[in-house]
């Protein structure tokens, strides 16, 4: 569970075939964006999720609101891309409609001093 000095965000970042724009989900705030490029969306979620945190600090809301937790098929596809990675199979094998994924973890301690 996250808490304003500790815990983690998990984004993923992927795009179906035949789609021209990137999907960027924090799994744990529940934010969704899109961009062109993995980068673009990867340094979006990052200025988001930092603006989001800085707000539930300073108006010291509940921390409840640092787990609004993404749609449960984000979910399936973080874990799916996890499971492929760890068996090292090529995520496409895994799940046919996406093109490209990525997740990142980050600390919210690194994040803290906002």
């Amino acid at each position: 569970m996250n808490k304003i000095t500790r815990g983690q965000i998990k984004f993923l970042i992927f795009k179906k075939k035949g789609d021209k724009l990137f999907t960027g989900v924090c799994l744990d705030f529940g934010m969704v964006i899109q961009g062109k490029t993995i980068d673009e969306v990867k340094n979006e979620l990052s200025v988001v999720s930092l603006g989001y945190l800085k707000t539930v600090k300073k108006e010291k809301l509940s921390e409840d609101l640092l787990n609004n937790q993404a749609e449960k098929k984000y979910f399936d596809l973080y874990e799916a891309f996890l499971k492929s990675a760890k068996e090292e199979k090529p995520l496409k094998s895994a799940i046919k409609s996406i093109d490209e994924c990525c997740v990142s973890l980050n600390n919210l301690k690194n994040y803290c001093y906002a």
